[in-house]
């Protein structure tokens, strides 16, 4: 526009004409002067892209960082939680590690001091196994869902039987004939030589007759199985 002023400054117009083209030129240098404008923003956008990016991943990193720490303390507090409640029963225990799963499901530990054949494997305060055979630096451990398992148990009225595994499903059995019950009564542990009273073991499913028998008995839905839990416990001293 300023080229053109001058033109017609030179040229010699009279003032009237010289305001009608700058009024007529005045909106087209507002344009142009915001144009140079938007080109100098996104140039120094652009310029700065690279800067941005590595502060972005910069930060991603950083909160990926903070969730790990979050979750190890969780982890942390979760674990003396769990420690301090089995703590509580004043039970002696040594912590395993899950290894392999299978008929026999594999433990290790960094402490086997303690640690015989029979003892109850517990995640928190559930019953999910018995130490079949200790074999350093293994523990082979038998779940419940084995058919030779067989655990002293009791409903949460008191009525005493017997926790065992058959035709492919957990069964508390022996129940006397007079036990009053339904589902979703709970299943716990009977104390014994090595087992804690009162482990979870599960809650009735269903409560199965048979006229030949006079004893009642149901099946069960285990409270937890060990594919599905974690932070397991060997009851060394109940």
């Amino acid at each position: 526009m300023s080229i053109l002023l001058t033109l017609g400054s030179f040229l010699n117009l009279t003032r009237s004409l010289n305001s009608l083209l700058f009024s007529l030129l005045s909106p087209l240098t507002q344009t142009l002067t915001a144009a140079r404008s938007t080109q100098a923003q996104l140039s120094h956008f652009i310029s700065n892209l690279p800067t941005v990016f590595r502060e972005n991943i910069k930060l991603k990193n950083e909160n990926n960082l903070l969730k790990i720490k979050v979750d190890r303390l969780r982890q942390a507090l979760d674990n003396q939680t769990l420690i301090a409640s089995l703590d509580n029963n004043r039970w002696q225990v040594r912590p395993v590690k899950l290894v392999g799963l299978g008929n026999l499901v594999i433990f290790t530990s960094q402490d086997f001091s303690g640690i015989q054949p029979g003892q109850p494997v517990v995640s928190g305060n559930t019953l999910v196994g018995l130490v079949k055979e200790v074999q350093k630096p293994i523990i082979k451990v038998m779940p419940l869902n084995q058919r030779e398992i067989k655990i002293a148990a009791k409903l949460e009225t008191g009525a005493k039987g017997d926790y065992v595994f058959k035709n492919n499903s957990p069964h508390i059995i022996n129940l006397g004939s007079d036990t009053v019950f339904n589902s979703k009564t709970s299943v716990f542990s009977l104390p014994t030589e090595q087992i804690p009273e009162n482990l979870i073991i599960g809650q009735i499913e269903k409560i199965v007759t048979n006229p030949a028998n006079p004893t009642k008995e149901a099946t069960l839905t285990l409270d937890q199985e060990i594919s599905t839990g974690d932070r397991f416990f060997i009851i060394t001293q109940p």
